[in-house]
């Protein structure tokens, strides 16, 4: 009897493997071309289209993505009544998308304008199985919901036969959320695409485990830049050779000490494409940025705690996107990141929320961050 139900057991585990192994295979997602950067994102429910608030269709933002003004109540209405319209027409194939490289830092060029390319990045998303957490095209930002990557499970055979067949046996140790910015360009009706990765990782801490904040991946940056990109209607082996990765470059930012003795940041880089850097990295770092104003080189940004949308249960501490400790609590959690410079260099100073020198640790602290990121 023991011998006959073993045989049984073995065999109904053996059909099973045979089964895990095909849909292993279909549940690899590769609407994209995937094959070097491994992601697989489990798919969302969909319970509708999300709707964007109405008093979203007009701007107050000095330097924000323009939407023009309609009664619409909702995006899929404002979509339908500027169907056809020259403003937000339909989005012409794109087979010549540039892509500008600073570093580790990527961004594109699309042949578009912000009001025809809005509608196709949100329709990415959505495909690609993220839910939209924000959606202000005021400002030009969508961000995702948190998701975990299904290709971080460690692809042992019994482990890939549980994640087959039982998907919720085991989960990976990882999320990861993602901040789309889009702005007009310098170049008329051409717009720019900034795309921002934000993780955590549970870690074991006694009997339970905690949710820890982990380093922006830009490789995971560029392989969503590389999907848009062929999703927008660009051949795949061209996107990754748009992609591909650069040399390493010197540095160009140094930490320094102004005649008052107040610490800033001196950016070798003109005003132009310091702007776009610091702008991604703020997005990358975990500042929500709430308004701007190129023409005053002012980001008014808020720290955004990236655990916070983790679940009540899966509470964890924050790592080294903390800036301040036990001997200092900031005053506010809203700053402004000022940028002065010219052709050649631009100079980095952080502000209070009524723009005055911020010469607190917590905005020295914030300005290490910021150097870390674009020396």
């Amino acid at each position: 009897m023991k011998y006959s139900l073993t045989y049984s057991f073995g065999m109904v585990l053996f059909s099973l493997l045979i089964t895990a192994c095909s849909t292993i295979e279909e549940a690899t997602d590769s609407d994209f071309g995937l094959e070097d950067y491994s992601v697989e994102y489990k798919k969302s429910r969909q319970a509708g289209r999300l709707e964007v608030p109405p008093d979203l269709s007009s701007s107050r933002i000095t330097g924000a993505v323009v939407v023009p003004e309609k009664s619409a109540a909702s995006y899929s209405e404002y979509e339908e009544e500027n169907t056809g319209s020259q403003s937000s027409g339909v989005l012409p194939v794109q087979d010549d998308i540039e892509v500008i490289r600073d570093g580790d830092k990527r961004w594109l060029i699309v042949r578009a304008t912000p009001e025809q390319l809005w509608p196709k990045l949100r329709e990415f998303w959505l495909d690609f199985g993220f839910l939209l957490t924000i959606e202000n095209p005021q400002i030009g930002i969508m961000e995702t919901d948190w998701k975990e990557n299904r290709a971080d499970i460690p692809d042992d055979i019994i482990r890939g036969f549980l994640k087959s067949v039982l998907d919720t046996a085991y989960s990976a140790p990882t999320r990861d959320s993602f901040r789309l910015r889009i702005e007009e360009s310098d170049r008329p009706d051409q717009t720019e695409v900034f795309v921002t990765h934000r993780g955590v990782l549970e870690k074991v801490a006694g009997e339970t485990t905690v949710w820890e904040t982990r380093p922006a991946e830009p490789e995971l940056e560029a392989e969503i830049l590389r999907r848009i990109i062929v999703y927008l209607g660009t051949e795949d082996e061209k996107a990754r050779a748009r992609l591909a990765r650069t040399s390493q470059r010197e540095a160009r930012a140094k930490l320094i000490k102004d005649r008052e003795g107040n610490t800033l940041i001196d950016y070798r880089t003109g005003y132009p494409r310091a702007w776009r850097i610091v702008g991604l990295v703020l997005d990358r770092v975990g500042f929500t940025v709430e308004d701007r104003d190129r023409s005053k080189g002012i980001y008014y940004v808020r720290y955004s705690d990236p655990l916070a949308d983790i679940k009540a249960n899966e509470k964890g501490i924050l790592s080294s996107l903390i800036f301040w400790g036990s001997d200092e609590k900031p005053s506010s959690d809203l700053y402004q990141v000022n940028l002065v410079g010219d052709e050649a260099s631009t100079q980095i100073v952080i502000l209070d929320q009524d723009g005055e020198r911020d010469r607190s640790k917590t905005a020295g602290r914030i300005l290490t961050l910021l150097h870390e990121q674009i020396k």
